[in-house]
């Protein structure tokens, strides 16, 4: 749940780890951290190629799980780095139905 719009409306420990993921992974709020607080965080917590890993991780789940890549961020990440990514859409689904034109 961390990643969704939702997850600001959650109980605190929700917001806080959505806030967190955030951060790391876009980099949003890092305005309101001093660039010298972030260089003591990055010299504890090296990020270790973090955001290409991330990616390839996201990909590898979304390849595995199209179908629950529905109105996520991992939706994103399979269309840019799949060839072969097809997810259901609802396209399909009209296709497919019994009823006639």
């Amino acid at each position: 749940m961390h990643p969704l719009a939702i997850s600001q409306y959650k109980q605190p420990e929700i917001k806080l780890v959505a806030s967190g993921a955030a951060a790391d992974v876009v980099g949003a709020g890092l305005d309101r951290i001093s660039p010298a607080d972030r260089d003591v965080v990055l010299q504890a917590f090296p990020r270790l190629g973090f955001k290409s890993e991330l990616v390839a991780t996201c990909a590898e789940v979304a390849r595995r799980h199209s179908a629950s890549t529905k109105g996520t961020f991992m939706r994103d990440i399979g269309e840019r780095k799949l060839t072969d990514f097809r997810p259901p859409n609802i396209c399909d689904a009209i296709d497919h139905s019994p009823f006639s034109e």
